[in-house]
Formats: structure tokens, C-alpha cells, sequence
């Protein structure tokens, strides 16, 4: 008997036994994907399209020994990148997996799905970005794309996002010539936004990351 199912039946026992006690401990302290991760999904709108086949796409070229078997069967059953009927399996996996127990009282983290769901529901920006517009997110390889960028601070106008306390801590700062020194800034911001998940193309991350964080 595990120590969590020892605390389970313990509390169980206060509470009084049947299956009334035990459904309300369950449902009391269950934790499901989308508490955990759903306000991340892709959406259904078309402006999705894109993101789901790329999704899609990234299924079929996955390691056998990766997936789970529901993943497995619609790699198996959808095997070409063209495939819109995959594309819509892959979408009906992600909302059935939404909805399914992370961990309750009774049982650990379920890792492998959290993970699975974060490969295959969620698309993060850095993948909305042309890979030759990508630019390098460490080092000096791409310093002059991030010194342009920086000095798009200077005569920023909010309709295109609004700035966020880093970006605009440093349009309040801007100077010119800085951007010899505050280009890792600019690159810094961009490391860490890139990570984060697309929400659509009018979201304000989106827009930001679609004027600090590509090449020319």
C-alpha cells in the first residue's frame, strides 16, 4: 500500500466509506490537463490551420517508442502530412486529453501525457517564425538583427502590441547608440518569449515577438 493511498483511505475513513465518499474525494482533488496546461491549446479557428497541420506533421516524424497507442493509431491510420482527416484526430486527441486526470489523491503526475499534450496540443512562437527568419537566440551570430530591433523601440506605437514591463522599461530608457550595449536585451526578451505558446494572431506576445524577434 502506497503512502498516498494510506493518506487516501485515512481520510476516507473520517469522511465515512461508499462510493459517494470516495467519488467526492476523487472529483475534490483531481487536477486535469486543462487546469494544468489548457489555456495553452491551439485553438479551433481557422487562423489554426496552419498550426495544427504542423502539429500533425511533427507526429508523423516522432519516435515509435515516443508515443502512446491512441497517438500511435493515428500516426498509423494517417500517415501523410496532406492529411486533413489526421489533422481533425489529432484535434479530437488533444480535447480528450484536455479534459483527463493529471493526478487526483489517488494517483502521481501523469508526466508522459502532460508532455505528450505540450508537444502535440501546443505550438510555441519560436515555430510560427520562417526558419530563415529565426534569428540565433544566443550568442553574437545574430547581433545586428537584435540592434535593429532594439531601435524599433525608439518611435514604437502601441497598436502593434503593447509593450510589456521589460520592452517597455527599456523604450523609457532608450538612447541612441545604445544598442551596442543593449542588443543582449532585445535577444534576452526574445529567448524567453519564444518559449511561451501562440494564442492566435491577434494575441499581444504574437505581435510583439513578430517585430522583436526576426530577421530583416
Amino acid at each position: 500500500m502506497t503512502a498516498l493511498l494510506k493518506v487516501s483511505l485515512g481520510v476516507l475513513g473520517a469522511l465515512g466509506t461508499g462510493t459517494a465518499g470516495v467519488g467526492g474525494l476523487y472529483y475534490g482533488t483531481n487536477i486535469t490537463i486543462d487546469n494544468e496546461i489548457g489555456h495553452e491549446f491551439l485553438g479551433d479557428e481557422d487562423e489554426f490551420n496552419d498550426s495544427w497541420k504542423q502539429k500533425h506533421e511533427q507526429l508523423l516524424a516522432a519516435p515509435e517508442d515516443s508515443l502512446i497507442s491512441d497517438l500511435k493509431r493515428i500516426r498509423k491510420v494517417h500517415n501523410t502530412k496532406e492529411s486533413g482527416a489526421g489533422v481533425k484526430a489529432l484535434k479530437g486527441w488533444c480535447n480528450s486529453a484536455k479534459i483527463s486526470s493529471y493526478k487526483n489523491i489517488f494517483t502521481r503526475e501523469n508526466e508522459q501525457l502532460l508532455n505528450l499534450t505540450k508537444r502535440y496540443c501546443i505550438q510555441q512562437l519560436k515555430d510560427k517564425i520562417e526558419a530563415n527568419k529565426l534569428p540565433v537566440l544566443t550568442g553574437n551570430t545574430d547581433k545586428e538583427t537584435f540592434k535593429t530591433n532594439y531601435k524599433k523601440l525608439k518611435e514604437y506605437k502601441e497598436q502593434q502590441g503593447k509593450l510589456d514591463s521589460e520592452l517597455l522599461k527599456l523604450k523609457n530608457n532608450f538612447k541612441d547608440g545604445q544598442e551596442e550595449t543593449q542588443w543582449t536585451a532585445i535577444q534576452n526578451w526574445c529567448s524567453k518569449s519564444l518559449e511561451k505558446a501562440f494564442k492566435g494572431s491577434k494575441d499581444n506576445l504574437f505581435l510583439l515577438t513578430e517585430t522583436f524577434c526576426k530577421k530583416a
